[in-house]
Parts: structure tokens; C-alpha cells; sequence
């Protein structure tokens, strides 16, 4: 462990032992989280899904400044009121469950966004 997470995995320990059922990539025993990138990527996902990430609703995404926010929603505005703003959603709160940093929480959805494209 380095700096109070699971190295790659860069989740919480509590969050690891709260979430005890990883469904890691080919694992037939229990491995830590952290293991190869295929565990890494398996277990976040099952931590995601288990801690209430709603699938067919994405994340959030850039708006423009001013854009009003609907029920569940919130701006966030990481480089202050001049800096790009981000319109997020239930999902966006799903991933600070994980790290409740909203400067981690928006690397998450933008790298996501780009591993889709």
C-alpha cells in the first residue's frame, strides 16, 4: 500500500474490505485487487456495480458555464469560476465512493470517456 490506497487499484482500503466479492479476471482464488491490470480493471468495475453505478447513465461530461443543472445532477468546476465546468450525475457520485476526490473522480470519467471512443 502507498499513500493510503491499493496501489493501482487507487481505491481505499475500507472500500476493498467493504466489497469483499471481487470478480477478478481468471482468479481462482481471492487476489487483492491490485494483481495484474485485468484485476484491477475487473475489480473496479464489480466495486462500481455493487456500490450503485447505474448503467446507460453516464457520468457526467463538460457543459458549458452556466448550463442549469436537473435532479441528481451538480457542477463541478475544478479549475475555479473561469475553468471548464462539468455537469455530473448519480454515476459521478458512485465513482467518489471509490476516492472521493472530485479531481480523481473527473480523471475517471474523462479516461472512460476516451477509452469508449
Amino acid at each position: 500500500m502507498t499513500s493510503g490506497t491499493l496501489t493501482a487499484y487507487q481505491g481505499a482500503p475500507g472500500a476493498f474490505s467493504e466489497q469483499a466479492a471481487w470478480a477478478l479476471a481468471g482468479a481462482d482464488a481471492p487476489l487483492l485487487p491490485c494483481d495484474t491490470l485485468p484485476d484491477v480493471f475487473a475489480s473496479t468495475a464489480n466495486y462500481l456495480r455493487r456500490v450503485g453505478w447505474r448503467p446507460g447513465l453516464e457520468w457526467g461530461g463538460e457543459v458549458p458555464s452556466g448550463t442549469p443543472v436537473g435532479q441528481g445532477e451538480r457542477i463541478v468546476k475544478p479549475a475555479g469560476a473561469n475553468g471548464p465546468a462539468y455537469r455530473t450525475t448519480e454515476n459521478f457520485r458512485v465513482i467518489l465512493r471509490w476516492n472521493q476526490s472530485d479531481f480523481f473522480g473527473l480523471a475517471v470519467g474523462l479516461l472512460s470517456d476516451r477509452i469508449a471512443a
